[in-house]
């Protein structure tokens, strides 16, 4: 399969989630493709210790099926691809290549849409509905260099809502205002205002 890629070239396996560690630190490959058959835990604390040894391969797990909590979940541990192995050799490969590249890859329209689906979502409106849609998938590809979002339609924000899962934005609940400026405008204003209405009295 990789044969045919100019782009890509295979490094080595190994036969246990315990040998990784060790290989990945001798071989230094750019990506390390993570097969589930060990184990999701397994899995993520080995891409926990690549994560904290700063090394520079990027995990990616080869999955049959993962629930959509245990996706956001490994995205937050530092999962940089999920592919499931139903799809073509062709998303494996576009994901290789994406992770390698320092992005990150997910066929995440599953995760969406099933979002999409809850009643939190019922809300928004087809537009806002695509824009959300637009966002994670430019966020997961770093086409969008980041966002803070503090107002939600539902709030607080759902805990599997896609937005908790990017490394790049800051959903605050609906704090915006809290800022030293601000609180002094208010005060002022608010004095100001029963100033004015004893005044006028």
């Amino acid at each position: 399969m990789l044969a045919a890629c100019d782009d890509l070239a295979f490094a080595g396996s190994v036969r246990n989630i315990g040998e990784a560690f060790e290989a990945v630190g001798r071989i230094r490959p750019d990506v390390v493709l993570v097969d589930l058959s060990s184990g999701l835990t397994s899995a993520l604390r080995l891409i926990a210790s690549l994560k904290a040894s700063s090394a520079v391969s990027q995990g990616v797990l080869w999955v049959v099926d993962l629930p959509e909590i245990e996706t956001f979940r490994a995205l937050q541990m530092g999962v940089r691809g999920i592919v499931r192995k139903t799809l073509p050799v062709v998303n494996l490969l576009e994901c290789l290549r994406v992770v390698g590249s320092g992005q990150v890859w997910m066929d995440d329209s599953e995760q969406v849409n099933t979002f999409f689906q809850r009643k939190e979502a019922s809300r928004l409106t087809p537009r806002e509905k695509q824009v959300v849609n637009l966002i994670c998938r430019g966020m997961k590809n770093k086409q969008i260099a980041g966002a803070a979002i503090d107002v939600f339609d539902v709030e607080p924000l759902a805990p599997d809502h896609p937005f908790r899962a990017l490394d790049n934005v800051l959903a605050t609940p609906h704090i915006a205002y809290v800022s030293e400026d601000l609180y002094k405008t208010f005060y002022e204003d608010t004095v100001s205002n029963i100033r004015t209405w004893l005044d006028t009295r």
